[in-house]
């Protein structure tokens, strides 16, 4: 089975739905655009719903999966618009395995606080041949709130152990 280049994404939106409201139950407002949660992960099933992978460790031929969750999002029309910028840069050699957009979407979100919006996204990386080389990489997600006017960036990092070194 053959796969599309660089990375597989999937986005997931849910409102994070918390047990009561402070004050008189209007929200607060939004703050700053952050991501609030990032893990390398070995499954996931939804919001919150993941399992943590042990180490950023992974074998040369297996995908990098990474969980996010980012918060602040500004609400109008009772959506939030979403866009999500990554480059994966192999440390060793310096080449960018990965500098793409893989996210442009407008997620409803109607009827709830913006102060309540968590947006999860997942991603599945792999190199354009469908191997990374073996050595240490630097991940860098950025996340944008096209409606607000803000993004965020933070980085991970991961290495790959394996046999032999692979051109890509």
């Amino acid at each position: 089975m053959s796969r599309k280049p660089w990375a597989i994404f999937a986005v997931m939106a849910a409102a994070l739905l918390v047990a009561g409201c402070i004050g008189n139950g209007e929200p607060d407002g939004v703050g700053e655009l952050e991501i609030t949660v990032l893990e390398h992960a070995e499954e996931i099933r939804g919001l919150g719903d993941y399992d943590v992978r042990a180490d950023n460790v992974y074998p040369q031929g297996e995908d990098v999966l990474l969980y996010y969750e980012a918060e602040g999002f500004e609400v109008e029309d009772d959506v939030v618009e979403v866009r999500q910028d990554i480059v994966v840069t192999h440390l060793d050699s310096g080449d960018v395995i990965l500098d793409d957009t893989l996210l442009e979407d407008t997620i409803d979100v109607e009827g709830m606080p913006p102060e309540m919006i968590t947006v999860w996204m997942d991603n599945d990386i792999y190199p354009e041949n469908e191997v990374f080389r073996t050595g240490e990489y630097d991940v860098e997600i950025t996340v944008y709130d096209d409606i607000g006017d803000q993004s965020t960036t933070t980085e991970t990092s991961f290495t790959v152990e394996g046999e032999e070194e692979d051109d890509t």
